[in-house]
């Protein structure tokens, strides 16, 4: 179990160092940028930031991380309607 913790601390590392410096950009996959709405991103980025947190009693509780994530899909499907409609579907 910690080679697996060990294998992923560079991306935990990465994840905190860009939520805290509000690079997230650089981090996400080039090819999903354009269909990833901003503010899902950014709801993800803040509750997967918030679940890394160091102290246990400081992390989410599922019910936030679920109402975080739902937040995230409205956000997701409005940018799915949006486009569809401005390439006439």
């Amino acid at each position: 179990m910690d080679n697996n913790n060990a294998e992923h601390r560079p991306l935990i590392g990465l994840a905190r160092q860009s939520y805290e410096q509000n690079t997230i950009d650089d981090i996400v996959f080039e090819r999903i940028k354009d269909e990833v709405d901003p503010e899902a991103l950014k709801v993800f980025m803040t509750i997967s930031y918030q679940c890394l947190n160091r102290d246990r009693e400081q992390r989410p509780l599922v019910t936030n991380i679920v109402s975080a994530l739902e937040t995230a899909l409205q956000c997701q499907v409005s940018l799915v309607f949006k486009n569809k409609r401005k390439i006439g579907f």
